[in-house]
Protein backbone atom coordinates (compact mmCIF):
# COMPACT_ATOMS: atom_id res chain seq x y z
CA UNK A 1 0.00 0.00 0.00
CA UNK A 2 1.28 3.31 -0.77
CA UNK A 3 2.05 6.02 1.93
CA UNK A 4 -0.46 8.66 1.69
CA UNK A 5 1.20 11.41 3.50
CA UNK A 6 3.08 13.81 1.55
CA UNK A 7 3.71 11.15 -1.31
CA UNK A 8 2.48 12.07 -4.97
CA UNK A 9 2.76 8.81 -6.25
CA UNK A 10 -0.30 7.94 -3.86
CA UNK A 11 -2.39 11.89 -4.79
CA UNK A 12 -1.62 10.58 -8.39
CA UNK A 13 -2.82 7.27 -8.09
CA UNK A 14 -5.64 8.28 -5.91
CA UNK A 15 -6.92 11.07 -8.35
CA UNK A 16 -6.36 8.76 -11.12
CA UNK A 17 -8.58 6.12 -9.67
CA UNK A 18 -11.84 8.44 -8.80
CA UNK A 19 -14.63 8.71 -11.44
CA UNK A 20 -15.38 12.06 -10.23
CA UNK A 21 -13.87 14.82 -13.02
CA UNK A 22 -11.88 16.56 -10.61
CA UNK A 23 -10.16 19.82 -12.43
CA UNK A 24 -8.42 22.65 -11.15
CA UNK A 25 -9.55 25.77 -12.79
CA UNK A 26 -7.54 29.19 -12.36
CA UNK A 27 -8.69 32.42 -11.04
CA UNK A 28 -9.54 34.05 -14.89
CA UNK A 29 -12.09 30.86 -14.82
CA UNK A 30 -10.13 28.72 -17.24
CA UNK A 31 -9.11 24.89 -16.90
CA UNK A 32 -5.46 24.22 -15.78
CA UNK A 33 -5.93 20.74 -14.70
CA UNK A 34 -8.00 17.52 -14.91
CA UNK A 35 -7.48 13.95 -13.34
CA UNK A 36 -7.64 10.65 -15.60
CA UNK A 37 -10.55 10.10 -13.93
CA UNK A 38 -12.29 13.02 -15.08
CA UNK A 39 -10.67 12.34 -18.50
CA UNK A 40 -12.35 9.02 -18.57
CA UNK A 41 -15.67 9.84 -17.40
CA UNK A 42 -15.60 13.23 -20.07
CA UNK A 43 -13.96 10.93 -22.73
CA UNK A 44 -11.11 13.41 -23.16
CA UNK A 45 -8.21 11.72 -25.25
CA UNK A 46 -6.16 14.32 -25.09
CA UNK A 47 -6.14 17.11 -22.44
CA UNK A 48 -4.43 19.72 -24.40
CA UNK A 49 -6.75 20.84 -26.62
CA UNK A 50 -8.90 21.64 -23.47
CA UNK A 51 -6.36 23.28 -21.26
CA UNK A 52 -6.66 26.85 -20.89
CA UNK A 53 -10.23 26.77 -22.33
CA UNK A 54 -13.16 28.90 -20.28
CA UNK A 55 -14.47 26.44 -18.00
CA UNK A 56 -17.84 27.85 -17.88
CA UNK A 57 -18.23 27.33 -21.74
CA UNK A 58 -18.47 23.95 -21.24
CA UNK A 59 -21.65 24.14 -19.62
CA UNK A 60 -25.19 24.34 -21.36
CA UNK A 61 -27.81 26.70 -20.97
CA UNK A 62 -28.37 27.84 -16.86
CA UNK A 63 -25.34 25.40 -16.19
CA UNK A 64 -23.35 28.08 -18.03
CA UNK A 65 -24.74 31.23 -15.56
CA UNK A 66 -24.76 28.82 -12.52
CA UNK A 67 -20.62 27.63 -13.19
CA UNK A 68 -19.90 31.34 -13.76
CA UNK A 69 -21.85 32.18 -10.74
CA UNK A 70 -20.03 29.45 -8.55
CA UNK A 71 -16.48 30.63 -9.37
CA UNK A 72 -17.25 34.10 -8.04
CA UNK A 73 -18.29 32.09 -5.06
CA UNK A 74 -15.03 30.33 -4.41
CA UNK A 75 -13.24 33.76 -5.93
CA UNK A 76 -14.98 35.20 -2.88
CA UNK A 77 -13.78 32.45 -0.43
CA UNK A 78 -17.14 30.51 -0.49
CA UNK A 79 -17.81 26.77 -1.98
CA UNK A 80 -20.41 26.51 -4.25
CA UNK A 81 -22.79 23.81 -5.80
CA UNK A 82 -25.42 23.35 -8.51
CA UNK A 83 -26.86 20.82 -11.20
CA UNK A 84 -25.91 21.04 -15.18
CA UNK A 85 -25.93 19.58 -18.40
CA UNK A 86 -21.92 19.25 -20.10
CA UNK A 87 -21.28 17.20 -23.28
CA UNK A 88 -18.11 14.73 -22.99
CA UNK A 89 -15.10 15.68 -25.63
CA UNK A 90 -17.13 13.01 -28.11
CA UNK A 91 -20.74 14.79 -27.55
CA UNK A 92 -22.47 12.40 -25.04
CA UNK A 93 -24.72 15.19 -23.24
CA UNK A 94 -23.94 14.21 -19.30
CA UNK A 95 -25.84 15.56 -16.59
CA UNK A 96 -23.47 16.79 -13.34
CA UNK A 97 -23.81 17.38 -9.80
CA UNK A 98 -20.71 19.52 -9.15
CA UNK A 99 -18.77 21.68 -5.97
CA UNK A 100 -16.57 24.27 -6.61
CA UNK A 101 -14.19 25.49 -3.71
CA UNK A 102 -11.54 27.78 -3.47
CA UNK A 103 -8.05 26.50 -3.13
CA UNK A 104 -5.97 28.49 -0.64
CA UNK A 105 -2.15 29.24 -1.08
CA UNK A 106 0.72 29.00 2.21
CA UNK A 107 -0.32 32.78 2.54
CA UNK A 108 -3.93 32.25 3.06
CA UNK A 109 -4.55 34.10 -0.04
CA UNK A 110 -6.96 31.78 -2.76
CA UNK A 111 -4.65 31.04 -6.09
CA UNK A 112 -6.94 28.73 -7.71
CA UNK A 113 -10.31 26.78 -7.63
CA UNK A 114 -11.13 23.07 -7.48
CA UNK A 115 -14.19 21.60 -9.00
CA UNK A 116 -15.72 18.21 -8.46
CA UNK A 117 -17.95 17.16 -10.96
CA UNK A 118 -20.37 13.67 -10.24
CA UNK A 119 -22.02 12.10 -13.13
CA UNK A 120 -25.64 11.85 -12.29
CA UNK A 121 -26.78 11.13 -15.88
CA UNK A 122 -28.48 7.85 -14.79
CA UNK A 123 -30.12 9.50 -12.12
CA UNK A 124 -31.04 12.06 -13.66
CA UNK A 125 -32.89 10.05 -16.12
CA UNK A 126 -34.03 7.95 -13.15
CA UNK A 127 -36.24 11.06 -11.71
CA UNK A 128 -37.19 12.06 -15.26
CA UNK A 129 -39.37 8.92 -15.85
Amino acid sequence: MLDAQNNPRFIAAALAASDDCIKVIGLDGSLQFMNEGGQRVMEVDDFSRFKGCPWPDFWQGQGNADAIAALDEARAGRSARFTGFANTAKGNKRYWDVKVSPIVNDDGRIDSILSISRDITSLKAFEDE
